[in-house]
């Protein structure tokens, strides 16, 4: 029996991702959480490894990405890019540029497949991430604020509040609402 072309091209997908996969990406305004042109005082240094582009913040302590609990609000400050060489984030201002929020869905079991190719698994966390892009003079190489959390998607899940940022960043920066 042949598998028809568009599940056994879903079928080539899945099973090129791996565990996690992201179906479904809509877009939110977010204005409602935090307005652009706010500004986020960084308290402390921050030593960003080599080969490392992203730093995890969970109640005010920088984790690995191994030590967070993703089922409770994070956020993941996020270089634009990699380098060979260790740099430092320098205590400072930066500005919020744009912002947005979306939701993605995420498979945390692996991918199980039936006889016939008919995929079973279906999503069992909904990851909502609030994205805050930022400018700095001072820090040009960092991109953005991910502050995100998964959820049950069968549960009253929504995008974290300004508080909730706030309390998982205390600490570390310090937000100045526009």
């Amino acid at each position: 029996m042949s598998i028809p072309m568009q599940l056994s091209h879903l079928l080539i997908l899945v099973l090129a991702s791996g565990c996690s996969i992201n179906i479904n990406i809509t877009q939110q305004n977010a204005e409602n959480v935090l307005m652009p042109g706010s500004t986020l005082e960084l308290t402390q240094a921050l030593k960003m490894p080599a080969y490392r582009a992203s730093f995890i913040i969970q109640d005010g302590v920088i984790k690995s990405d191994f030590t967070n609990d993703q089922y409770y609000p994070y956020c993941r400050l996020e270089m634009k890019k990699p380098t060979t060489t260790k740099r430092v984030i320098v205590p400072g201002i930066f500005t919020v540029t744009k912002i947005y929020t979306h939701t993605e869905f995420a498979l945390r079991n692996p991918v199980k497949l039936a006889s016939m190719g008919i995929i079973s698994s279906t999503p069992s966390d909904e990851i909502y991430s609030t994205i805050i892009y930022l400018s700095s003079d001072k820090n040009p190489g960092v991109e953005l604020l991910a502050c995100e959390h998964w959820e049950d998607p069968n549960g009253f899940a929504q995008h974290l509040s300004l508080k909730q940022i706030k309390d998982t960043l205390d600490g570390v920066f310090i937000i100045n609402e526009k």
